[in-house]
């Protein structure tokens, strides 16, 4: 593990993402003080594919919005959710 002050980092910018390559965590300073950590992108933790059907069904199921307070309230109280 590496650290860099902030502007180190802005200049050695490919030194420490080369190292960030190499598997190793770098450490980010400002005045002494580690404020951020670049560390290597973990392959098993990348991001599932959108599932684009999925989310639009689940938006068409939501209720209509109300257009203002009262109308909420009455339909909480319609449905006893108070």
């Amino acid at each position: 593990m590496s650290t860099y002050s902030v502007a180190e980092a802005k200049t050695k910018l490919s030194e420490l993402l080369a190292g960030v390559e190499a598997g190793k965590t770098q450490i980010i300073t400002k005045r002494g003080r580690p404020i951020a950590q670049v560390i290597p992108v973990d392959p098993k933790r990348t991001p599932a594919p959108l599932d684009v059907r999925g989310l639009r069904a689940f938006v068409q199921a939501l209720p209509d919005p109300v257009d203002n307070a009262d109308e909420a309230l009455a339909l909480w109280k319609a449905h006893e959710r108070y």
